[in-house]
Formats: structure tokens, sequence, C-alpha cells
């Protein structure tokens, strides 16, 4: 389990990488996926609601994921 925090700068490391082929088709969903969750992070940031449910495997900080 973790966060969504955590996971972002998890793949920001590889995404920093220059010896990966970032423009294969793994390559670039892994950047869409990538962009996906720091944008879900900036609308949980500026939403109160709670209409997003957590992700598979995500943690909360307060699980210390």
């Amino acid at each position: 389990m973790i966060t969504i925090k955590k996971a972002i700068e998890i793949i920001q490391l590889d995404i920093d990488d220059e010896s990966i082929d970032w423009t294969s088709p793994l390559g670039k969903a892994y950047k869409i996926a990538f962009e996906a969750l720091k944008r879900i992070t900036a609308w949980r940031n500026d939403n109160d609601e709670d209409l997003l449910w957590d992700l598979p495997g995500e943690t909360t900080d307060e699980e210390g994921g």
C-alpha cells in the first residue's frame, strides 16, 4: 500500500532518468498515469467533497503508507 504522494515521488525518479525511452507506448502511458495522479491530488486539495474514491492500493498519510 502506498500514498499518491509517495507514488508521485517514486515515478518522478524514473521520469528524471534520461536513460529511459519515454517514446515507447509504455513510456507514454506511464507519463499519462503520472500526470493523472498529480491532477487527482490537485483536485482533492481544492475540493472538500469525497467524490473520488481511493485508488486500488492507495493509503492515506495517517495509515503510514
